[in-house]
């Protein structure tokens, strides 16, 4: 009975201890592992924990001790822990460049790709393409609309206008050089007969002076 008595006391003993230890270890645990929210607080850390939505580190970047299936943790070094939250993806539509016009004239169609892409929030880059359920549908760009709304007769009058005033300045030009050439051929002409004149004045001229010559 006493020997009994001995060891139900000893396990009461052991049992205590393992309490008292246990509520010291929590307490540790609880005033190094409550982290701080700090926006961009882990960016800076190679060594941190990747947790759900969710970045842990220890405040001088050393690696920190997480507690198991938990959110909390404790640096070794006795540095803060810190909690730093990932940037939150946003689904956005993101539309391509405008195809050309399918017709001259006459209401045409121009289409253009719309895809819903995944968006890093706060940095408005494109990350990856996902399924267009992902984006509102409410919010979706225009793929298509018309375009080259003119009539075909409009535009075959402007064509025939711009071709009119083509050949007119066309015209304009050949006549000009026309004249041109005219008024060059005109001056030739008149020099050449000057010098033909003075040229047959000045042989009649010597001819009389001759005769009258021999008869001296």
């Amino acid at each position: 009975m006493w020997m009994k008595t001995e060891k139900w006391g000893l396990n009461l003993k052991f049992i205590l201890f393992l309490s008292l230890l246990y509520v010291a270890l929590s307490e540790d645990f609880h005033s190094q592992g409550s982290p701080i929210k700090v926006k961009d607080g882990c960016t800076k850390c190679e060594n941190k924990v990747e947790d759900a939505d969710k970045y842990v580190c220890c405040g001088d970047c050393t690696y920190p001790e997480m507690i198991y299936d938990t959110s909390s943790g404790y640096c070794k070094s006795g540095a803060q822990l810190i909690l730093q939250p990932k940037p939150k993806e946003v689904f956005k539509w993101v539309a391509g460049p405008w195809s050309t016009c399918s017709i001259p004239c006459g209401d045409g169609i121009r289409r253009r790709r719309v895809d819903c892409f995944a968006v890093i929030e706060d940095t408005a880059s494109l990350d990856y393409p996902v399924y267009d359920d992902h984006c509102l549908n409410q919010e979706k760009l225009v793929v298509q609309e018309p375009c080259n709304l003119q009539s075909c007769v409009a535009d075959v009058i402007s064509n025939n206008v711009k071709q009119k005033g083509r050949h007119s300045k066309t015209s304009m030009s050949i006549i000009t050089v026309l004249i041109f050439l005219g008024i060059v051929a005109v001056v030739v002409l008149g020099i050449a007969g000057l010098v033909f004149h003075r040229r047959r004045t000045c042989n009649e001229s010597g001819y009389v002076y001759i005769m009258m010559e021999g008869f001296t």
